[in-house]
């Protein structure tokens, strides 16, 4: 059982016209992840969960702008360095945020990743296959 809690900041932001919020100003958020792992067996079980308040710029609050997101997922371990796996992921936006699944170089969305045309919308995935370690 793991808990983590960060901030974020990004400082002289680029313009996001689509939520009137000029460039040059700075942005931050607080994060909380509760992350849970348990062996049963030869099966490793994982749970999630994660979110975030509204978005402060320059200090004042962004309305909507809030993130939950969870995963569920399951290994079975075939040997020591070899397994089968299953996962299901799912990031629910506030009206105003565009969080995106994000890792290892991909995203749900078309050319990279989801942008302010996305706000609101909910991101879903789900994964099926074998992991081996070298």
């Amino acid at each position: 059982l793991s808990f983590v809690y960060s901030q974020l900041q990004n400082d002289n932001i680029a313009a996001i016209g689509a939520l009137g919020v000029p460039a040059g100003v700075d942005a931050e958020t607080d994060v909380w992840l509760l992350n849970w792992e348990h062996m049963l067996g030869q099966w490793q079980l994982l749970a999630q969960y994660t979110w975030s308040k509204e978005i402060e710029v320059d200090g004042v609050s962004a309305p909507e702008t809030g993130v939950k997101g969870f995963t569920l997922a399951a290994k079975y371990h075939l040997s020591k360095r070899t397994g089968v796996y299953v996962s299901m992921n799912r990031v629910t936006n506030e009206e105003n945020n565009w969080s995106d699944i994000t890792g290892g170089g991909y995203s749900s969305a078309s050319g990279g990743s989801l942008g302010a045309a996305n706000r609101g919308a909910d991101v879903k995935t789900m994964a099926v296959g074998v992991m081996h370690n070298f």
